[in-house]
């Protein structure tokens, strides 16, 4: 078959850079326009060393409604409060993979309480499925729009769904989580500065994430998440403890979370005090995931991602094989790369 042209807007974001390097070894897809406001006139290469050869891929504003016929799927790897703003002037034949979190909340009202600003394409929010795929798989395969889910979601609705949908979650439940630096994107901010973040970790916006809204969405209960930034590039871990509807030996607990999970090529379940670590899933699109039972009537998960592939661009090419109708594995990453 020949290869799929596709597009990245955002492309020099720490998203958008893993993205287009995913795209670069994917076997159907032919990377062919990048966009970059910041960057606007310069070759990929100038930016990145990594994309050594790839001169001729030059950066461009990003104008919605001049996006070449030729593309056929384009990756939105933008900041919040701005996909929105281009949903009315782009092609109706365009598949469209949105990284923002414009379209994961199913209300209006929702996303305008929780990001501060009205939503300009309100009507698409019904047909827009949230892009968890070991949740929606089969609307992500009907869709031609798909919002990427946030990371800490990723990796809080994986570790919390088997026991929400067998009706086990008891809310509010707390989620303590941890993040490397990148999760705060690339912009210049004090603090992401080295002498802030070395040596020290830093819980931030408790109980007033974001990515509370959709995790409360897909879960169907209420937590509570206590971010962390830590002193490393990348990866998330969050540690569950769920407060159970009812007491469930050990041997329950496993075989729920394995009957949900053993057919998905994305997850792993460990159990028996094995709990994962970010080294294992680093580099990869893997979500790895550990059971315990503490005591009676809780639960202890953990669940670690890389934030840049689960949580974001490897959860897009993911949701982009879904919607093609190709194996949903094509072109990722299974194994870490531990160091």
């Amino acid at each position: 078959m020949s290869a799929i042209k596709a597009a990245v807007v955002g492309a020099t974001g720490y998203s958008g850079i893993e993205l287009l390097r995913l795209l670069n070894q994917h076997p159907n897809i032919e990377v062919t326009a990048c966009y970059s406001k910041r960057f606007n006139g310069q070759s990929i290469d100038k930016q990145y060393d990594h994309f050594i050869g790839q001169e001729a891929i030059v950066l461009e504003e990003f104008i919605p409604s001049q996006v070449p016929d030729e593309i056929e799927v384009l990756f939105l790897a933008v900041p919040h409060a701005q996909s929105h703003t281009y949903m009315d002037q782009i092609r109706d034949d365009l598949m469209v993979i949105d990284l923002s979190a414009d379209f994961r909340l199913n209300e209006a009202k929702t996303f305008e309480q929780v990001y501060q600003s009205p939503h300009q394409s309100a009507s698409l929010l019904s047909s827009v499925p949230y892009g968890l795929p070991e949740c929606h798989r089969d609307a992500i395969k009907a869709a031609t729009k798909v919002a990427n889910p946030g990371c800490y979601a990723t990796s809080i609705i994986l570790g919390a769904y088997p026991l929400a949908q067998a009706g086990h979650l008891s809310s509010p439940f707390v989620v303590n989580a941890q993040s490397g630096i990148s999760g705060a994107g690339r912009s210049e901010k004090t603090f992401s500065l080295f002498c802030e973040r070395h040596d020290r970790v830093t819980a931030y916006q408790m109980g007033q994430h974001r990515h509370q809204a959709e995790i409360d969405q897909e879960l169907g209960g209420h937590c509570l998440l206590v971010p962390h930034v830590v002193p490393m590039s990348r990866g998330i871990l969050a540690q569950i403890p769920v407060p159970l509807t009812q007491t469930l030996s050990m041997a329950v607990l496993v075989e729920l979370y394995h009957s949900q999970y053993d057919q998905e090529p994305f997850v792993h379940v460990k159990e028996n005090w094995k709990t994962p670590s970010t080294s294992a899933v680093t580099g990869s699109n893997m979500c790895m995931i550990g059971i315990n039972q503490v005591s009676d009537g809780m639960a202890l998960i953990s669940v670690a991602i890389d934030n840049l592939l689960k949580g974001a661009a490897g959860q897009a090419v993911q949701n982009m094989n879904l919607m093609m109708g190709w194996d949903e594995t094509l072109g990722l990453p299974t194994q870490g790369r531990y160091l």
